[in-house]
């Protein structure tokens, strides 16, 4: 603490929080009987992914970082350890990486189907987004940007313009989709010069945004007593492309991922793959 206080004039409340970091991390060497010399990166990591298990994100990048330093100091300025551990320290995956996405069963997903009621405007837009949604596993934003350019009724394909391919793909609507959007379009969608697919129901008739997306397939949700949103659609889409043998990187590809972090979170959802890749089993 003598180092921190005098060399890196960090205030009195910085020195309390670094000392109770120090302090959980001897402790936790104490018990695995492990003095400063012995240390190993292994027992570093494993100390810090208790940590990220039940500490917020925030108090958990103050311990990564005291305990960085720390490394560094025991090499650079005690000469204690022969490697330099800091370099080897990296951030564990964020609790969110670490909780499986939830997404809907085969039966819940029924269920909604099942008790769609058509009968108000907004009704049958909640349809065709309920459908959009689970035939390309698309975002709130995404249904959003689709316009009427973006679907050639008489092939039934639809454009993912808002999915940043290298080129240009269309891709097939299935017989239901199409029906649902038509019947949209018929019965509910008002008559506008804009050329966005989903307008709002009231004038000025506006292009609808992800809130309204959200409320709609919330909507049919909660009719089925299901605490669910609109993600669990898309998680459900991914993990069905993983079941039917996409790899990741096309999951990344098609969903448009920016990481292949967020893509391999699916592989927490997909038992059976899961298990082939740890333990070698014959699926």
């Amino acid at each position: 603490m003598i180092h921190y206080t005098e060399f890196k004039k960090i205030s009195s409340l910085q020195t309390l929080r670094i000392r109770r970091i120090l302090s959980s991390f001897s402790s936790y060497l104490a018990g695995l009987k492990i003095d400063l010399i012995s240390i190993k990166i292994v027992h570093i990591d494993n100390f810090l992914a208790e940590l990220n298990q039940r500490l917020a994100p925030s108090t958990y990048k103050m311990h990564l970082y005291c305990i960085r330093k720390f490394m560094k100091y025991l090499y650079q300025e005690r000469g204690i350890l022969k490697t330099d551990l800091s370099l080897l320290i990296t951030p564990g995956p964020r609790r969110a990486q670490i909780i499986p996405p939830k997404f809907l069963q085969d039966h819940e997903l029924q269920s909604i189907f099942n008790n769609v009621v058509l009968f108000s405007k907004r009704d049958f837009r909640s349809y065709a987004i309920l459908h959009l949604s689970n035939e390309f596993g698309l975002l709130p934003k995404e249904i959003c940007m689709l316009t009427l350019n973006d679907i050639r009724f008489g092939i039934a394909e639809i454009n993912l313009r808002s999915r940043c391919y290298e080129f240009e793909l269309w891709f097939p609507l299935s017989e239901n989709t199409l029906k649902a959007i038509v019947l949209y379009m018929v019965k509910a969608r008002p008559q506008s010069e804009q050329r966005s697919l989903f307008l709002k129901l009231k004038s000025p008739y506006d292009p609808i945004s992800p809130p309204n997306v959200c409320g709609d397939l919330s909507r049919l949700m909660h009719k089925v007593n299901l605490s669910a949103s609109s993600y669990w659609l898309r998680n459900k889409y991914a993990k069905n492309m993983m079941e039917q043998g996409a790899s990741t990187f096309e999951i990344k590809q098609l969903l448009d991922y920016e990481s292949m972090q967020t893509a391999e979170r699916y592989l927490r959802i997909h038992v059976k793959l899961m298990r082939k890749v740890l333990f070698n089993e014959t699926l």
